[in-house]
């Protein structure tokens, strides 16, 4: 066992805190201790320099005085408070562990909130000793599906072409996650589907009542439980699909989607038309990255994907770290390269440190940790994942589908001066 920081350090409760950002009209509150507000402001501000999460994410500093007396009126006091300023439409609030103790009671929290603010409010039961920042983000989307999906909403036409997006979708407001969603939607447009509601997609609140308004929950990973919400209240069909990155996952996706769908002619008419479209691109401009090897570091449902779009690019990986322990979520992509189970920034170092004096690794792919360690070992790195400070796109940039290959690939290309 070792005793090392590790880059997806991030609590359960800072991971809902991130999903309550998603909504751009909402507010959240971190009900714990002022170290709680401490680590958030500090993990997130520089992945996500716009400045909202020091406008709209606040917490309650509660002290061992306020948690034996009233917990609930300190967080109701800093609720109303919050509210008023911001003039938001929606609340989101979740607390940290040694809350808990004081016998929140998690099933009315929401309802008496929403009586108190008179807008909707969602409390996400996320207990940091149990999970990542990807725990608490897809409890937060179960929790945002159970106040949202509302049976009773009648039928409208055409409900069986019309889908709600529910996974990690956004975690940033910048045009990375943008243009992955428009990315999405110009897909789903060209199989004759209708794009309902994502969740969280970095639409306002008000989107998330229209949830009821479709058919089928096409599931990415991290919205299995807000998906199975959807299947139980509302009678959704759930699609499973895997992150759509670099060629053969994104053919994959289209396919799965064709199958569900009875579309399948058009979902492999489209593949066919824009892997041609996008090898033909590459069979030159990315010659320079033919055999280069890599090592890429991203969370487990994620990593399998980027390995493919490295190989897409001609690459060779080698090396690979499943940042958040899921490794079993890579699947045959892994195939021939020595993959790191949940390894912590000192491991990683040591690692790159040794690849490095072998001569076996030209690139790093990762989170700005990793690429900062690659810098430090005197290898080019290219930020993915969160924390992310150096990568902030001006313009539409996704990291998805087959433009996302094309978007990868320019960005290594600068970063290597080929």
């Amino acid at each position: 066992m070792t005793f090392e920081p590790k880059t997806y350090q991030a609590t359960a409760s800072i991971g809902a805190c991130i999903a309550g950002l998603a909504i751009p009209d909402a507010v959240v509150i971190l009900h714990g201790g002022a170290g709680c507000d401490i680590k958030l402001h500090s993990l997130m501000r520089f992945h996500n320099p716009s400045g909202e999460v020091h406008r709209r994410v606040v917490c309650t500093k509660i002290t061992e005085a306020d948690l034996v007396l009233d917990p609930g009126q300190v967080l109701a006091r800093l609720a109303q408070d919050i509210v008023r300023r911001v003039k938001a439409r929606m609340l989101v609030v979740t607390s940290a562990s040694f809350v808990e103790i004081a016998g929140i009671d998690r099933d009315r929290l929401g309802q008496d909130l929403e009586k108190l603010l008179g807008i909707p409010s969602v409390y996400v039961y996320a207990p940091d000793f149990s999970g990542d920042l990807f725990e608490g983000y897809g409890r937060a989307l179960a929790a945002l599906a159970e106040r949202f999906a509302l049976p009773g909403t009648p039928a409208i036409s055409g409900m069986d072409k019309r889908v709600n997006l529910v996974g990690y979708l956004f975690d940033r407001p910048f045009y990375e996650h943008v243009a992955n969603i428009d990315l999405l939607t110009s897909y789903m447009a060209e199989l004759g589907l209708v794009l309902n509601t994502a969740l969280l997609g970095g639409g306002m609140s008000g989107r998330l009542a229209d949830l009821p308004r479709a058919g089928a929950a096409v599931t990415l990973p991290g919205g299995e439980a807000a998906s199975d919400v959807l299947v139980r209240r509302l009678g959704h069909v759930r699609i499973d699909v895997p992150w759509p990155i670099g060629i053969a996952a994104t053919r994959e996706f289209l396919v799965r989607l064709g199958d569900a769908f009875g579309c399948m002619d058009g979902a492999v008419g489209l593949a066919d038309r824009e892997e041609a479209r996008v090898r033909s691109v590459l069979r030159q401009a990315a010659e320079p990255l033919v055999g280069r090897p890599v090592a890429v570091f991203s969370d487990g449902p994620r990593l399998g994907g980027l390995l493919g779009l490295c190989r897409d690019l001609r690459m060779v990986p080698v090396l690979a770290g499943a940042l958040d322990g899921r490794t079993a979520a890579v699947g045959a992509a892994a195939e021939g390269v020595e993959v790191l189970d949940a390894p912590g920034l000192n491991a990683v170092e040591s690692r790159l440190r040794q690849a490095v004096s072998d001569r076996a690794i030209d690139l790093v792919i990762g989170t700005t940790n990793e690429v900062q360690c690659a810098r430090r070992c005197g290898v080019t790195g290219v930020e993915f994942g969160m924390p992310c400070r150096g990568w902030q796109p001006l313009s539409p940039s996704p990291f998805i589908g087959f433009e996302g290959v094309l978007a990868t690939a320019t960005r290594i290309l600068e970063a290597m001066g080929t």
